[in-house]
């Protein structure tokens, strides 16, 4: 019960943490911010791979379909952090505290907290939070101010972003095929200001725009499991996920201050609106070789948002199809304990390539990653697993003086599993 009050007391105090996010992005100033594609779980050492992977001990929300893989008569808690390191270079802008054109940025953040268990036989659920997009960017510009040539400095700054409560379940239909669906609460605030100071003529006004976000949205998936070759060493999985074109309502205002004095009208409800999310479908599959003490996995993933559609487009930007490719590679294996096979440690590569839903004058913004990762389930400790991985990749949209984010990215995740308050009967 201690390690169960504990990680609850974690979950609780990461809904602030979660939000506490410090890495200038400058990229985050378009749409509702960067939107997070990692998967920060098992898969996030193989480029976050994962719409077929399937796990006994790991909860694995790519897809929803895989919780019916777990482990009968088990609850799974899991909690994770990342600490992210970032170098930008070629910008013609300079950050608003340190004037420099090559920034250099760190941060760490609890990226997720989830609880999963095997309620039946047939039926997997997980509940958990984790963020969807983050905006965080800070840097000055100039602006002309009228026929003489005058110019006045700005500043540009945003933080938040929205977050992701889920309740996802899977269902087993017969031996070899599952289907899932996850409901979630999104919510978050996006808040965004512009100052502007000209001191010959004597202006010194600040924008603010408040954003807020909120609505249950719904993603869908389904596996296809089955084994195959001599002995049925060979195992294959076939996934695929689905997500409706849903609204995400927005509250939207804006409060302009010169000095500090609110202007006339300058504290304004823009609108209560509709933000919509777009559609999106995803497909992968794993292949795996399996011997008594050891499992040989390949993974490959492919998904797309259907953003263009949408027509959404602002100053100097517009929003359109994002897709990210991706493929992993793992190796498993066990050890004994009390003469029964048991995973030990297990070994990750993997690299993705993803095209954002962000388009900047004409070019859009792509990503791309290579990923490692080692997991760990002590033999003396059998209930606690420790996964870490390091991402090293590149962010930009390679227009000429455009910005160049390098980074390296440390995820640490933290497993917990035990058996329910069964008194020892068997329930399932």
């Amino acid at each position: 019960m201690r390690i169960i009050t504990f990680l609850i007391l974690v979950f609780i105090s990461s809904l602030g943490v979660v939000q506490a996010q410090n890495t200038t992005s400058p990229y985050s100033i378009y749409g509702i911010g960067v939107i997070e594609n990692n998967a920060y779980n098992r898969t996030a050492g193989m480029g976050s791979t994962g719409i077929a992977y399937r796990s006994e001990n790991n909860i694995i929300n790519n897809n929803p379909a895989a919780y019916t893989a777990l482990i009968p008569q088990m609850f799974h808690i899991e909690a994770g952090g990342s600490g992210d390191f970032s170098s930008y270079t070629n910008a013609n802008f300079s950050n608003a505290t340190t004037g420099y054109t090559n920034q250099l940025s760190n941060d760490f953040t609890v990226t997720h907290i989830s609880f999963a268990t095997k309620v039946t036989k047939f039926w997997g659920a997980a509940v958990g939070l984790q963020p969807y997009s983050r905006m965080n960017y800070d840097y000055n510009g100039l602006q002309p101010l009228g026929p003489q040539g005058e110019e006045a400095t700005v500043t540009y700054q945003g933080t938040g972003g929205v977050h992701k409560a889920y309740f996802g379940n899977g269902f087993s239909i017969g031996k070899h095929f599952s289907v899932g669906a996850t409901a979630s609460f999104m919510f978050g605030a996006l808040n965004q200001s512009e100052n502007l100071i000209a001191p010959t003529a004597n202006a010194n006004v600040t924008t603010t725009r408040n954003l807020y976000m909120r609505n249950v949205l719904f993603d869908f998936g389904a596996q296809y499991y089955t084994h195959f070759g001599k002995e049925k060493k060979w195992g294959l999985t076939l996934g695929a996920t689905y997500t409706p074109q849903q609204p995400l309502y927005a509250e939207d205002s804006v409060v302009t201050i010169s000095g500090n004095t609110i202007l006339p009208n300058g504290n304004v409800l823009l609108d209560r609106n509709v933000f919509q999310l777009p559609s999106g479908y995803g497909g992968g599959f794993q292949l795996s070789k399996e011997s008594v003490m050891k499992r040989v996995s390949f993974l490959a993933d492919y998904s797309r948002q259907m953003w263009s559609p949408l027509n959404y487009q602002g100053t100097g930007y517009s929003l359109e199809n994002a897709d990210r490719y991706s493929a992993g590679f793992e190796v498993s294996k066990k050890a004994n304990i009390f003469n029964t096979p048991v995973e030990h440690v297990y070994y990750q590569l993997g690299g993705y390539y993803q095209r954002s839903y962000i388009n900047v004058q004409g070019y859009p913004l792509q990503e791309w990653g290579a990923t490692m990762g080692i997991g760990i389930n002590p033999l003396r400790y059998p209930q606690w697993g420790y996964h870490i991985a390091l991402e090293y990749g590149q962010t930009s949209n390679y227009e000429i003086g455009s910005i160049k984010e390098d980074f390296v990215r440390l995820t640490v995740t933290i497993h917990y599993w035990d058996r329910w308050f069964t008194r020892g009967r068997r329930v399932l």
